[in-house]
């Protein structure tokens, strides 16, 4: 776990200074862990922060308490998916030194369940993830541009990826 925390510490907090009440690494190592233990909402991670909070008082500092799930909300809008994708991926990676080389990754859209808010109008969030089978793992995932589709941004995930392509073409 150390290492995870220490991922964290380097993370650039994007939020103002004048209005911190929680350390940015406590936030963002309950909420990643409690993502990987199936929570799937806001209020599932305060749920399972809570559940959890001695445990998690182990590995970073939660003397602030839970916060309430807006708290969380806010933050995740603020943090660039691209900044946050790249800090996965360095635990990820760190944990994970050897890995498979990827022979078959599996690109697939999703529409994330709650994502949608009908009072303010708010469409469900398009996400499109390219999944490494041998590894087990999310290699990358990009949404979708509100006004566009999965085909859009295939592209755009694959420049992401790091994979050598392999074309095998068999003639009849």
């Amino acid at each position: 776990m150390p290492d995870v925390t220490d991922f964290l510490n380097q993370f650039s907090d994007p939020r103002a200074e004048n209005k911190v009440t929680y350390p940015l690494s406590s936030l963002l190592f309950m909420s990643i862990c409690s993502v990987c233990s199936g929570a799937e909402t806001w209020g599932q991670i305060i749920t399972w922060s809570e559940t959890h909070k001695a445990w998690l008082n182990n590995y970073v500092d939660m003397s602030q308490g839970i916060p309430s799930y807006s708290t969380i909300r806010r933050l995740f809008t603020l943090i660039k998916p691209a900044d946050f994708q790249l800090l996965l991926r360095g635990i990820v990676d760190s944990h994970h030194p050897v890995r498979k080389p990827e022979d078959h990754v599996a690109i697939d859209g999703k529409t994330l369940r709650g994502s949608h808010c009908h009072a303010k109008i708010v469409t469900a969030m398009q996400m499109v993830s390219a999944f490494s089978v041998e590894n087990r793992l999310t290699l990358s995932e990009v949404k979708t541009n509100s006004k566009s589709n999965e085909i859009t941004a295939i592209p755009v995930l694959l420049a992401l990826l790091e994979l050598e392509v392999n074309r095998c073409y068999r003639m009849q």
